[in-house]
């Protein structure tokens, strides 16, 4: 009789070791598989978490960057236009102040061939002008030399 009773598994109390030997191993298997799938399942959680914080962390560099360099160009464009205002000022006053000769006598002080002598004298000393036109006090044209 000991040799037809049934084994008792250790694992198991109440089952048969050698009728249901067989049966184990798929008991253990969906456990396993159960552990890996939510191993998986947490893996691609954690990476996708670190991939979604990284890339909105390079999207905010991206466009703190742009910003940062529009400000800077819109700068050095500000400051490329003050210096060309100033050069052209500084044009402008080099021409006021080369015209203050020629303006400053009456017309009754000099001849109509003196002034014109003067006019084509400031032509050729400032290649800037390239026209000069004189008017009396009434507005009328005295005087009219260009290149």
């Amino acid at each position: 009789m000991a040799a037809r009773e049934p084994l008792v598994s250790s694992e198991y109390p109440g089952q048969h070791a050698s009728a249901d030997a067989p049966q184990q191993a798929p008991a253990k298997a969906p456990v396993a598989k159960t552990r890996r799938r939510l191993f998986t399942k947490y893996v691609a959680l954690f990476v996708a978490v670190v991939c979604v914080a990284l890339l909105s962390n390079g999207i905010f560099d991206v466009f703190f960057y742009y910003q940062e360099h529009k400000a800077s160009l819109i700068r050095i464009q500000r400051e490329q236009a003050e210096a060309a205002a100033a050069k052209i000022g500084q044009f402008i006053k080099e021409i006021e102040s080369q015209l203050g000769w020629t303006t400053q006598l009456p017309w009754s002080a000099g001849s109509i061939e003196q002034r014109r002598f003067d006019a084509l004298r400031l032509l050729r000393q400032v290649p800037a002008i390239t026209e000069l036109a004189q008017l009396d006090a009434t507005g009328k044209e005295r005087l009219r030399v260009s290149r």
